[in-house]
């Protein structure tokens, strides 16, 4: 803000003269604040990206943009809202000075546009297929930037051509391949696409597929129910099934019951055989009917009726109201949260045994405020050292996004002692903050090792669900560990946060990282062990999360969490994934999971949900959606045991707390769960065949 003095005057008449009185007033003029958006951030080239200018301004006001590749000047405008195509490769900084006649502002954003080149890439078939000599096959690819109208396809094996399936073919992601019964059946081919303008523009399938004898003889496998499973009447199940060779087009699925393998119903008259040897039908299982322990399932093909197969083993349907067969618990086990062997209090605070007082020897600076405490991260620290909170002390983190944690630190407060609630840390939502970005969304942005957050509370903006009250591009969360390790984060208070209250990020290649914490006695325990707080008001809707994990591991311990869309959320990478033991949610929430494992892609057909997950020991009090989702097939397994859970009550009805989607129905395990107070030994999922 800038001020301009005027005067202003008063004229007394004092006896027979005049006296004139002289006094200043101040005129606020207010200089402008640059801000701007783009409409795109990342893409190959010719990029084309449409700029558009938030600033907060008053008055006429010029706008002067600066667009660099490495440091050089590459373009410029003086448009207000500028559109720029860029054809060079690389990160782009991108500067805005907005100037009026109190004053200008620049915003710049560095390395804001990532320009990639052309490229191509073979989705289909991409490795793991199985082609059949005489057949026809779909070859698919996508393709981004200029790349050109026409491509080449080339079919090798053993890394040499084997066979041109065109010189020249429209680029549109698909061509339509007669399997040549001359080419040889085996295991080492792979599909390379070219452009035709720009060789060097290619991609090849990430692995070998197969190609077998026209000739083989067809059949079917059942490979889902094949025995061991309990379905629940007034639940969706995918039936699923591999095929070899050419059994026809249809198959017809059948329920069968008793020894005798009587049929006591029909499942499907007519179902698709599939694609890729892989065949799938989703049963919904009425809410009528009988139940019991000696179903079985048997898939027979139309056109050639002795082409079948029947389920290996017995799978069990049970009632939704009825108690299913329970095996007894043995005695050294026991059910949900309560049994907490940590020896603190589950969400900390009051009896926390590890609270750290105003007198401890390792406390190295004491803040007060923001100006103390950003003065404290700039020192250097062994680990164990301590910056210190007093209980009634408040510092606001508003336009001070993404301030750096240094190695080493613990940050601390006393949460808990004598009914302290700890020294408070809070970010209002400020015009002046940078949209969601890895450090410009964060309060505590942390890139090294062995940092503690430990007894303070941790207050964000958004209490609410509604995503135009988190501003949509202002996703905030309160600390953010990038390629980081040892992260401590314990008996904390840690509310209002839109995106996520703890967000654990490790980028691509990190393979040590990833085996760090898949290796760990409990998973992520090296990486970021989150235990004892209280997260509560993480809900906003598409996004609010307690925990979020991507591209990496946590363990996430004895916490108390309300009032989340998902207290645990991962994306779905591979070599990701977390555990969730001795945690308690109260039951409140937005129509989420309270665990969840969101889905990956992997090429065009496979979609994936982590690694490795373990979910045990844990009391979740929620109905109003399932309690545990995983949105596809986890790459090693997903293990849910010893929780206390409710069914998910929708429409009257009563549905399990587990589903699992994307058409995924392997991966996952459960074993002795209670759900609605009744103890199930085996599986109780809902199976979704969409996403």
């Amino acid at each position: 803000m800038k001020h301009k003095i005027k005067s202003w005057s008063l004229l007394f008449l004092m006896g027979l003269g005049l006296l004139t009185l002289v006094f200043p007033s101040v005129v606020f003029a207010q200089s402008p604040i640059a801000q701007f958006t783009a409409s795109a951030t990342q893409g190959s080239a010719p990029l084309t990206v449409q700029f558009t200018d938030k600033s907060v301004t008053a008055g006429p006001t010029s706008y002067k943009w600066e667009f660099r590749n490495d440091g050089i000047i590459t373009s410029s405008s003086t448009a207000k809202n500028p559109s720029i195509t860029f054809t060079r490769v690389g990160n782009k900084t991108v500067k805005l000075t907005v100037t009026n006649a109190s004053g200008s502002d620049s915003e710049i954003k560095r390395n804001y546009i990532k320009v990639s080149p052309p490229s191509i890439s073979v989705t289909s078939p991409n490795g793991g297929e199985s082609l059949v000599s005489g057949s026809t096959r779909a070859i698919t690819w996508t393709s981004s930037g200029n790349v050109g109208s026409y491509v080449k396809i080339e079919v090798l094996r053993a890394e040499a051509i084997a066979q041109i399936l065109s010189a020249s073919t429209p680029n549109d992601g698909s061509f339509s391949w007669p399997v040549a019964p001359g080419l040889r059946t085996g295991t080492a081919y792979k599909i390379r696409i070219s452009s035709t303008t720009n060789s060097a523009i290619s991609d090849i399938s990430n692995n070998y597929f197969t190609i077998i004898s026209g000739t083989t003889t067809p059949s079917i496998i059942v490979t889902s129910p094949n025995g061991g499973e309990t379905w629940q009447q007034g639940t969706s199940h995918a039936v699923t099934w591999s095929y070899t060779g050419n059994p026809g087009s249809t198959v017809k699925i059948v329920l069968l019951k008793s020894g005798t393998g009587t049929q006591v119903g029909t499942i499907a008259t007519s179902a698709p055989i599939g694609s890729n040897g892989k065949g799938s039908y989703t049963w919904p299982i009425y809410s009528s009917g009988s139940t019991g322990t000696d179903y079985k399932v048997s898939i027979q093909s139309i056109s050639q009726p002795t082409i079948k197969d029947v389920s290996n083993s017995y799978l069990t349907i049970i009632s939704g109201t009825s108690t299913p067969v329970i095996k007894s618990l043995p005695t050294d086990e026991t059910i949900g949260a309560e049994s907490n062997p940590t020896g603190n209090p589950i969400g900390g605070g009051k009896g926390y045994n590890d609270i750290i007082l105003p007198g401890d020897p390792n406390i190295k600076y004491i803040v007060t405020n923001y100006a103390e405490f950003a003065s404290a991260l700039t020192k250097t620290y062994k680990k164990g050292d301590i910056i210190y909170v007093p209980e009634t002390a408040t510092i606001n983190m508003t336009g001070h996004p993404g301030v750096v944690i240094p190695r080493n630190v613990t940050i601390a407060s006393n949460r808990g002692s004598n009914g302290s609630p700890g020294g408070r840390f809070f970010w209002s939502s400020s015009p002046s903050d940078s949209s969601h970005g890895y450090q410009t969304g964060t309060m505590f942005y942390i890139t090294t090792d062995n940092v503690r957050i430990t007894g303070l509370r941790l207050e964000g903006p958004h209490m609410t669900t509604d995503p135009s009250v988190g501003e949509n591009s202002k996703q905030r969360s309160a600390m953010d560990l990038r390629n980081g390790k040892g992260l401590e984060v314990d008996n904390c208070e840690m509310y209002g946060w839109a995106y996520a209250a703890v967000d654990i990020e490790t980028s691509t290649g990190q393979d040590a990282l990833y085996a760090l914490g898949l290796n760990s006695a409990e998973i992520g325990s090296a990486i970021a062990n989150i235990h004892h707080n209280y997260i509560h008001h993480c809900q906003m809707d598409g996004l609010g999360y307690g925990v979020i994990v991507c591209r990496g591991t946590a363990l996430v311990k004895a916490n108390l969490f309300d009032y989340t869309r998902h207290a645990i959320a991962a994306s779905g990478n591979q070599y990701e994934g977390y555990e969730a033991s001795y945690n308690i949610h109260l039951g409140h929430g937005y129509k989420g999971s309270v665990f969840d494992m969101h889905g990956w892609d992997v090429g065009a057909v496979e979609r994936i949900a982590g690694t490795l997950v373990k979910i045990h020991h844990n009391t979740l009090n929620y109905t109003v959606d399932h309690s545990i989702g995983i949105r596809g097939t986890p790459t090693d397994q997903e293990y849910i045991y010893n929780n206390r859970m409710q069914w998910f009550v929708s429409g009257g009805k009563n549905y399990p707390p587990v589903y699992q989607s994307c058409g995924s129905t392997t991966n996952v395990t459960m074993t002795n769960n209670m759900i609605g107070g009744v103890l199930y030994p085996g599986n109780v999922i809902r199976y979704y065949s969409s996403c």
